[in-house]
């Protein structure tokens, strides 16, 4: 039946390798799903890194305090005194919160613009960098009460957020896994992700009120720092590589060798 439907929409009789390779995947999905997680985790090198290089990213992303910002940007905008006059007004969370969002689809589109001259490593390199800026700015601005500059700040950490943190995440967890096993490491990585968002936006108000706000931030910013040297080191260029040559990168031992395999000295 399979070999029937290609031959109407190929329009041809020669579709015996496609199908095949079709038979293949299935194969392949189907010994993915009977997968152990923890034998992935301590018995496949190759899938461990990727997952390494997967959960790092996602945890990053909401680590670095978005969702804080996204959840509770009135208030902080509120705490930023710049405000004064506005905050009884009912529509005002409204009003303050969708110029915020906004940045960040600025910054998604802005990605989309870019992302095949870039390359997905420098993309994310490059938002990390001024995530970590504008949250020291937003922290610098908090603890200097200056709250024209902490709404520059936001403005440019969502711009900066939405340009790399906020979409390769999603990009980079569909390519880096094989076949037979991305269902179960995307599910891993997924769960990480609201794991993560729940534990930043748990325990935003109580940071705030141990190490203060700007506190809050300079803590983001610290833990932003640290990962864009985990993910300078770790994280490959996969960028115009097929999938196999991808799981060639993860095989090879170092992961953060960019070499295509048709590219290897001879």
């Amino acid at each position: 039946e399979a070999e029937t439907v290609l031959k109407e929409i190929r329009n041809t009789d020669d579709v015996s390798e496609e199908l095949g390779d079709i038979l293949e995947e299935v194969e392949l999905a189907n010994e993915g799903s009977k997968a152990n997680i923890v034998t992935l985790w301590l018995q496949y090198p190759g899938v461990r890194r990727a997952m390494i290089i997967g959960c790092l990213l996602w945890a990053l992303s909401q680590l670095a305090g978005i969702n804080t910002v996204m959840y509770y940007g009135a208030t902080i905008v509120n705490m930023s005194g710049i405000t004064s006059g506005f905050e009884e007004s009912e529509s005002f969370d409204i009003w303050i919160t969708a110029p915020l969002s906004f940045m960040q689809l600025v910054g998604i589109i802005i990605c989309m613009v870019v992302i095949d001259y870039l390359g997905r490593r420098k993309t994310v390199l490059f938002s990390i960098v001024f995530v970590f800026v504008f949250l020291v700015v937003i922290g610098t601005g908090f603890a200097k009460d200056i709250g024209t500059l902490t709404i520059v700040g936001l403005c440019g950490y969502l711009l900066s957020f939405g340009f790399g943190l906020s979409t390769m995440p999603y990009t980079i967890n569909a390519e880096i896994y094989p076949i037979q096993y991305r269902s179960v490491c995307v599910a891993q990585a997924t769960a990480l992700f609201w794991f993560s968002n729940f534990l930043v936006s748990l325990t935003f108000l109580s940071l705030t009120n141990f190490i203060g706000t700007a506190g809050a931030f300079y803590l983001y910013a610290a833990i932003v720092a640290i990962g864009f040297f985990l993910v300078f080191f770790l994280l490959p260029e996969t960028t115009g590589l097929s999938l196999e040559e991808i799981q060639n990168i993860f095989n090879q031992g170092d992961p953060v060798d960019q070499t295509r395999p048709d590219q290897n000295p001879k």
